[in-house]
């Protein structure tokens, strides 16, 4: 593995390492903050379909904005990985706080679910199912925050998830019923997850083992667990209640949302009561234990049904044996009479507890071609619950529905689930950005081209490495994977800097002048002229002093140092005065 992915990404050292992936602390050099880089292993990268799926569902997953939920900052691939950049969490994940720590305080436990069932709230609103819930995907932040990651990433690889068994051993002992049959997942399968950690949580121990992964996964859809109280002595019964509601092998028993489930565990985090709707039957499949903490009103207002007994069942058939009529004399007739009514009464009251138990019928409606958000306003109308999935279309519109399952005109039970396939548009058309850098512009322009590409904008700059014409860097990066027909924006080397020009010279101090004068016609026969330069110090020189006839020219060239003032007397009177400044 290199040292640096992309020319940004440095790596440091591996902070984690699982059946899919490798997490490394690393150094985004661009931005310069610390992340963390997950590399995939390269089993699951060999073939392109998977890297077209890997793409689509991480930047699904990055586009969750969420205090609980790990921040996904970029897909990328080079010429050794496919890997994700992630927000860098200091801190260990749950499996190894449970191991370190043993059954966690049973607040603490529920604050972690809670934090963890509002991370899938965001994500269910979004339509992405997790389908790894596990204590290796729950990290621990300061401060006890729960942060999950990996969102995305299971359902890139679900497909062959049962048939690689080292990439699965963490996961099967969390996986839900329906996954275990093979069955797609849906928001609920979270849920279950999400109860088989809590379960571990307040244990230090799963509900199910067994030699292999898929004895584990069997039991998971076949078989109840030991009640929580049972593995360790203190968990109380609202626990119990959440973590069995969350583990019913149905999913339409299990809790109607995260939010709800959310809700209930917050409450046991504050020390409270879960409180249930009394006028609620709720179907639990193994009965809550004894002893531990009430549930809010729940032995009071609520039916619990569990599967009878063999004990339960012979009961139910003595009371349904009617007890032998005693005869006295002159009342056979009516004893007949009395039997015959209170048979017809039974009959009536077996009808209708037989109407009233018979579940509520609902005609599906046809939702091909309509809009999603159409689609799922009738469903809720008819009590009725949904799935979606998305798949590439070319014809049917961006999030209308392509099909649905069951089809148009069958009859379901209320509060049932209907699989809707929505269009997520025409399929995209991706390619890989090539590398293009100290390439020539021409030369990267083909290049591109080549691969679908156009050249984007062009910037200049000097560049001591790079020849001048050459290409410095680009962006989008080279090895990411982008739409076609898109540009590449291309930084140019103007060679190296050439050296700065000399300073100018200093100005010249030095000044000079000429005096022109004429001798008057009048006067004494020979006169003094003299010529006086101050320069800028104060220094003063007589530069001329000569006798001349009346009407002689007298030319006198002056020099001085800066700014110099020039006088000229004649006979010793000023005649004249001037400045010389250096340009």
């Amino acid at each position: 593995m290199k040292k640096v992915l992309n020319e940004r990404y440095q790596l440091k050292h591996v902070v984690g390492e699982g059946g899919m992936a490798v997490t490394y602390a690393a150094l985004d050099q661009l931005l310069e903050r610390d992340v963390a880089v997950k590399v995939m292993r390269k089993q699951f990268w060999a073939d392109e379909e998977f890297i077209h799926r890997f793409r689509r569902e991480a930047q699904a997953a990055a586009k969750l904005s969420h205090p609980n939920i790990c921040g996904v900052f970029d897909i990328c691939q080079d010429e050794d990985a496919l890997y994700i950049v992630m927000e860098l969490v200091d801190g260990p994940n749950l499996k190894q706080v449970i191991r370190q720590e043993g059954p966690l305080d049973e607040a603490r436990a529920a604050g972690i679910g809670k934090q963890v069932a509002h991370a899938l709230v965001k994500a269910h609103e979004n339509r992405i199912i997790h389908r790894d819930i596990k204590p290796h995907n729950i990290l621990i932040a300061d401060g006890g925050i729960a942060k999950v990651t990996d969102f995305g990433i299971a359902r890139a690889v679900e497909s062959d998830s049962l048939t690689k068994t080292h990439a699965i051993v963490g996961t099967v002992q969390y996986i839900s019923p329906e996954q275990a049959r093979g069955e797609p997942a849906v928001y609920a399968s979270d849920l279950y997850s999400l109860g088989v950690v809590l379960y571990e949580m307040v244990t230090g121990e799963l509900p199910f083992s067994g030699e292999n992964p898929v004895s584990v996964a069997l039991k998971h859809a076949e078989e109840e667990p030991p009640a929580p109280s049972e593995r360790r002595a203190g968990v109380s019964r609202a626990m119990e209640y959440v973590i069995y509601k969350a583990l019913q092998k149905s999913a339409r028993k299990r809790y109607s949302s995260a939010l709800d489930m959310a809700q209930d565990l917050e409450r046991i985090e504050k020390g409270k009561e879960v409180d249930e709707d009394a006028d609620r039957t709720v179907v639990l499949s193994r009965p809550l234990a004894t002893g531990g903490k009430k549930v809010g009103a729940e032995s009071l207002d609520r039916t619990m049904i569990r599967p009878p007994s063999v004990q339960d069942v012979r009961y139910d058939e003595r009371e349904r044996t009617p007890p032998r009529p005693i005869e006295r004399p002159g009342s056979a007739a009516m004893g007949w009479v009395l039997g015959i009514l209170l048979a017809l009464v039974a009959a009536g009251v077996g009808l209708m507890v037989a109407q009233k138990a018979q579940p509520e019928l609902v005609l599906v409606p046809n939702l091909v071609g309509r809009p999603l958000s159409e689609a799922e306003q009738e469903l809720s109308a008819l009590n009725l619950r949904w799935s979606t999935q998305g798949e590439y279309h070319e014809t049917v519109p961006l999030d209308h529905i392509i099909s649905q399952m069951p089809r148009p005109g069958e009859q379901i039970e209320e509060s049932a689930v209907i699989s809707l396939t929505r269009s997520l548009g025409p399929q995209v058309d991706l390619t890989q950005v090539p590398d293009v850098t100290n390439m020539a512009v021409a030369a990267a322009k083909r290049t591109l081209m080549n691969q679908g590409l156009l050249l984007g904008g062009t910037t200049e700059e000097f560049n001591t490495t790079v020849a001048k014409g050459n290409v410095i860097r680009q962006s989008p990066s080279a090895g990411h994977m982008i739409e076609k027909n898109m540009p590449v924006d291309l930084s140019i080397s103007k060679g190296e800097k050439p050296p700065p020009p000399p300073p100018p010279p200093p100005a010249s101090q030095d000044v000079e002048g000429a005096i022109e004068y004429t001798i008057p016609d009048s006067g004494p026969d020979e006169m003094t002229f003299r010529v006086v330069t101050v320069d800028q110090d104060g220094n003063e020189k007589t530069v001329y002093d000569r006798a001349h006839a009346p009407g002689e020219s007298v030319s006198v060239k002056v020099r001085g140092k800066g700014k110099t003032t020039v006088r000229w007397y004649l006979q010793d009177n000023l005649v004249g005065e001037k400045e010389l400044v250096p340009e």
